[in-house]
């Protein structure tokens, strides 16, 4: 690990590729990361910008790219709130590059493969996989093979090979992003494209790897399969590209995904993967008949346990069901993984989630979110789930660097995006959590959550009208969804329109008629209509089933109780600090 590199009252920390500022972390994308990762290995002396190009995005590079210098620059000194008529830190040689000025405390290492201190990862964008099968209705096993693909190749060497999320790779794709545009869209080095067609029961694969600094193709290779020996192929087509890119000789093993299944589980698992990541109450119903038939058809196959054990999780976070239902069922869902593999990720972050959110055991919940991460640090949820786990425990600067590690992975994925800003919320920095929530919704206008992340942090802001905007559009495109109905409730509450919060009121009592609502969302809306003692009520209610989303109790959320003895006396019960 390198010592960080200290100048002014800033800290790079060249290991964790993190730019802080009396301690707190200052966001900052890869390209001008990499530029003044660059400068501060080369400080007082004048890099040209051909070498910026060269060291940041490739040689070959046309002219054009050395624009984007321009723009890296200026988000640089932004970031270090330098000024380019006087500046402190980073100079401007017209017409040649740049210079770093500022006097450096610890100067960088000048040896090894990057001459930071230790070697940059790689960063790898796998494309969906297109589907050439005629008739084109197996976009399930296309999407699968895609997921599986970047699970595998995350987990071999992560520590020399980040790859890139799915939802990024997929919103590039509908984009039709070209690979320089990936490139630069993701701070990716290298894209993996790739086609299946099946034809019955077998399948012919083409996988092509591909340079981004001047789309050169590195590797490519076709491969003929039955569909049963799909999960083989997988892991050996990961190694051979990992291997091109890392040139280990020797990489870890995934027993579970190299076994050869039942050819109905595996098509069952696809498809419920396929249902699942639409991500809707709908889409979880679906799911779980398809993963539990899969366990049926081949109950030694690992995955589909992992994929039931999320899909119970993702109905407890979101208060789609009693916690005593999803939660119990994740946990013997994930524990039944770890028995047939024990190197799977996914399954230690289950697990980890049930320690967190039904358990409220945060000892047990960290040392799973860690031997995750330590199995497979490219792996988004990890991130984004120990993030919140941090933010329960105070760890606040920790919480946002987990954030921005799973934005990082996963760059365009509106969810992502979003919770960074929720996790700065969580940490009461409400102008960065409106910065970043407020890119989100950009991204993803008509999503809930971002627009759910967002309305709460508009609240706390005391920008109800914005708040009200953005509620009002989760209420609608949740199709009345009671988390969202519950904070639209508050934000009327909030705001002093106790005529709509009671509307709210009676649209979630309606609600609870027909389906489970969270005893938690009635809370909620009582605290925005300041009515103290049904709060309390229902808050009891809540820690009485074990509801997840109580660990938000530390949030700004439940202030007006915060400090009632009865409120206290709950939090503790919760094990949090009143």
């Amino acid at each position: 690990m390198s010592t960080p590199i200290r100048f002014e009252d800033f800290e790079l920390d060249v290991s964790a590729y993190e730019l802080r500022r009396a301690g707190d972390a200052i966001k900052l994308e890869r390209i001008p990361m990499e530029l003044l990762l660059f400068l501060a290995a080369n400080p007082g002396r004048l890099v040209l910008r051909s070498e910026l190009v060269d060291r940041i995005w490739g040689a070959n590079h046309f002219p054009q790219d050395e624009g984007a210098i321009n723009t890296a620059v200026r988000k640089l000194r932004a970031a270090l709130s330098d000024n380019a008529e006087k500046p402190r830190i980073i100079e401007t040689v017209t017409g040649k590059g740049y210079r770093f000025a500022a006097d450096i405390r610890q100067a960088l290492p000048k040896s090894g493969p990057d001459a930071l201190g230790a070697p940059r990862r790689t960063i790898l964008a796998v494309l969906p996989i297109e589907n050439l099968s005629e008739p084109p209705r197996e976009s399930y096993l296309s999407d699968g093979l895609t997921e599986e693909l970047i699970t595998c190749l995350g987990g071999l060497a992560p520590d020399k090979l980040g790859v890139i999320g799915r939802a990024s790779a997929m919103e590039c794709q509908r984009r039709g992003l070209t690979v320089r545009e990936i490139g630069r869209e993701l701070g990716a080095d290298l894209v993996l494209e790739g086609s299946v067609r099946r034809q019955q029961q077998r399948v012919r694969i083409s996988v092509r790897l591909l340079q981004v600094s001047d789309q050169a193709q590195l590797w490519a290779k076709s491969y003929e399969q039955d569909l049963s020996d799909l999960l083989a192929w997988q892991c050996d087509a990961a190694r051979e590209i990992v291997r091109e890119v890392t040139c280990e000789a020797s990489l870890a093993s995934m027993p579970a995904r190299e076994r050869r299944v039942s050819l109905q589980a595996y098509e069952c698992y696809l498809k419920g993967r396929h249902v699942w990541n639409r991500k809707t109450p709908r889409a979880y119903a679906e799911a779980i008949p398809l993963f539990q038939q899969a366990i049926d058809l081949d109950p030694a196959y690992a995955l589909p346990y992992v994929g039931l054990a999320n899909t119970w999780i993702m109905m407890g976070i979101h208060g789609l069901a009693p916690s005593d239902e999803t939660y119990p069922r994740a946990r013997v869902a994930a524990g039944r993984a770890l028995e047939l593999d024990a190197a799977l990720a996914e399954a230690h972050t289950a697990l980890a989630e049930v320690s967190k959110g039904y358990d409220w055991n945060w000892a047990e919940a960290e040392a799973s979110y860690r031997e995750a991460l330590q199995l497979n640090s490219n792996y988004a949820v990890a991130h984004q789930w120990y993030a919140n786990l941090l933010s329960i425990l105070n760890r606040h600067d920790e919480a946002v660097a987990e954030a921005q590690e799973a934005r990082r992975i996963d760059p365009l994925a509106p969810p992502v995006a979003g919770f960074v800003g929720f996790t700065y919320f969580r940490a009461r920095r409400y102008e960065e959590a409106a910065g970043e929530a407020e890119k989100a919704v950009e991204m993803a206008p008509r999503l809930p959550i971002v627009n759910w992340f967002l309305g709460q942090i508009c609240v706390q802001r005391h920008q109800f009208g914005r708040a009200v905007e953005v509620l009002s559009t989760a209420v609608a495109e949740s199709y009345g969804g009671a988390m969202y109905v519950a904070m639209l409730g508050h934000a009327y509450g909030r705001a002093g329109d106790r005529a709509a919060a009671l509307d709210a009121l009676k649209q979630l009592d309606s609600l609870s008629r027909e389906k489970y609502v969270s005893p938690l969302d009635f809370s909620i809306l009582h605290v925005g209509l300041g009515d103290v003692d049904g709060a309390l009520v229902w808050l009891e209610r809540a820690i009485d089933e074990r509801v997840m989303r109580v660990t938000e109790l530390h949030t700004a959320l439940f202030d007006e109780l915060r400090d009632k003895p009865r409120f206290q006396e709950l939090a503790a019960r919760a094990h949090l600090a009143g």
